[in-house]
This record gives C-alpha cells, structure tokens and sequence, in this order.
C-alpha cells in the first residue's frame, strides 16, 4: 500500500503509470536487539529507464506512451527476525518512503514534478552462503594440537567473512613466517562476537577461517598443512553480554 502526490507548486498534473528497469546502489546496516531480532535501516538510489501511461485527461493522452530515464532514492526502517533452527532465513517488517523524480507532467507535456510513494513492507529472504555453509570433514575437529603457538590473528567485519585489505597483509605475514620456521602444521581457529545465535556464530566462525585458510594456500602454503577449527562465540578475546557485537571476538587466530 502506498501514497502517491505531486510536487506542490506546479498546477494542471495527470495520473500516469509507470513501469522500468535499471541498476540499484544502496547500503544496509544492522544493529542486533537479540539473537532473534534485528533493527534494519537501509539507503539505496537507482536509474531506471521507465515508460510512462497516460491515464488522465485527453489533453495529455493525446501525447501517447514515452520512455525517459528516471532517478530514484528511497531509504527504509524495520525489524528483521531470524530463527535460531533456521539462522539463514529471515523476516522483515518496516516501512520505505521512495521518489521517483520528473515523473510527473504538465498539461503541456513538460515532466517536473516528483513522485513520491511510502507506506510499510514485508520481505523475506535466505542468506545462501552463511548458515547453510557445510564445512569441509576436517573442519569441524575440535581438538587442537597438543603445541602451538598464536602467531597472528586477522580480524573481521561485522556479520562477515570476507577478508579486508589489512587482513590480507596480515595473511601474507603469516605465509611468509610459516615458510621461514618451516612450519608443519598451521591451524586456524575461527571466532565470532556474542550478536546472534549459537548456530548462526559457529557457522560463521568456520566460513571466516576456511576464508582465511584459502589465502594461505594462494600464498603458497600447502592445503594438506592447515587445520581449521570452529569455536563459534565460546571463546572470547574480549569477555561480554550475549548479543554485544565486540569487534575484537570477531577474528581467526593463526597458530604454527
């Protein structure tokens, strides 16, 4: 359901129907009430080549359909739910304003005005690659060797796996060590922060080290010479609340 109106200022506006297509740009962000709930806000902008139906007067029917590329921005609020059995699927409820700028027209044909359109949503999704991810057999040992020795830890995003510019150079550094102590053996022990469920953090905490332990390989280390481990939130660097999202828990501890 939503609520279209004109930009005030310019008088003799018709109806018009659009439909278009075109890319979409925005950000997300996410901030965990509980291991169930999330806040979600979100800012997005798109270009969408539209084709415009008159539907109003004769006057301006009379100039039939038309194409015109049109700019759009749109941002939204809401609360998002995700089960404990089913941590990849997700609910949202919230509410999006949109506008869609020189979507309407004069009665002389001139298009000035702004749509402008709101009102609440309902969306559902499932995340693919994050609690659905089967880990290889050799990832879900949970027993470390008798030695080892931290040696770096690399950090991690918010809710992420993939590796940052300073992550990867600390990945580098580890190559290079584990080279020059001839090391045998390399584990890697995945942890994730206290937002979200038992689950959903334990499956996480293996995609970021088995993230991790790809970059090694591309450095040269041998695939047959790296253990990975799992250990979910159960092992915080920085002891908090549950559901507090500690940048510092969120890490993979390399070790020789």
């Amino acid at each position: 359901m939503a609520v279209t109106y004109n930009v005030p200022g310019f008088a003799g506006y018709d109806q018009r129907e659009l439909y278009g297509l075109g890319p979409k740009t925005g950000i997300v962000a996410r901030f965990p009430l509980s291991d169930t709930f999330t806040l979600v806000g979100g800012l997005d902008a798109a270009l969408v080549m539209t084709n415009f139906v008159d539907s109003g007067s004769g006057l301006v029917m009379a100039n039939g359909n038309s194409w015109q590329l049109v700019p759009q921005a749109g941002a939204e609020l809401g609360i998002g739910w995700r089960s404990s059995d089913q941590p990849g699927f997700a609910v949202t409820v919230g509410a999006r304003i949109e506008g869609s700028f020189n979507t309407s027209i004069t009665a002389d044909g001139t298009r000035r005005g702004t749509l402008l359109e709101y009102g609440p949503f309902i969306r559902l999704s499932y995340n693919f690659s994050g609690p659905a991810y089967r880990v290889p057999a050799v990832a879900t040992s949970t027993d470390a060797p008798a030695t080892t020795t931290p040696s770096h830890m690399v950090f991690f995003d918010f809710d992420r796996a993939d590796l940052t510019a300073v992550a990867l150079g600390t990945i580098r550094q580890a190559a290079t060590s584990a080279r020059n102590g001839r090391a045998t053996k390399i584990q890697l022990t995945g942890h994730a922060d206290r937002a979200g469920s038992d689950n959903y953090n334990m499956a996480l905490s293996l995609r970021r080290a088995n993230a991790v332990k790809s970059a090694l390989i591309k450095e040269g280390i041998a695939e047959q010479a790296i253990v990975v481990i799992g250990r979910g939130e159960g092992e915080p660097l920085v002891p908090t609340a549950d559901g507090v999202p500690q940048p510092q828990n969120r890490r993979v501890v390399i070790a020789f």
